[in-house]
């Protein structure tokens, strides 16, 4: 994946993640670590979620599990959370 390919859809004004998508999404920092060999392999999907989420009961009944069981089936040990 080209990080030119990537565009952000929030509804409010994102200068620094225009400039460098890396602020939101910080992939090629995370291939970079990749790379040196400090991560393993770094896992085929990337999720993400918008925030403002209203209906917390759905969260944690609904897109959590459903969240966690598609890292299990791609063998993921860790995640990295980036609050936008």
């Amino acid at each position: 994946m080209d990080v030119q390919d990537l565009s952000i859809s929030h509804h409010f004004p994102q200068p620094d993640a225009m400039e460098d998508i890396n602020c939101p999404f910080p992939i090629e920092r995370m291939r970079e670590l990749e790379q040196e060999g400090f991560i393993g392999e770094l896992a085929p999907t990337a999720y993400s979620c918008m925030g403002r989420i209203f209906l917390r009961s759905k969260l944690n009944n609904e897109m959590a599990p459903w969240l966690i069981e598609q890292l299990r089936k791609e063998q993921v040990d860790a995640a990295l959370l980036v609050p936008v």
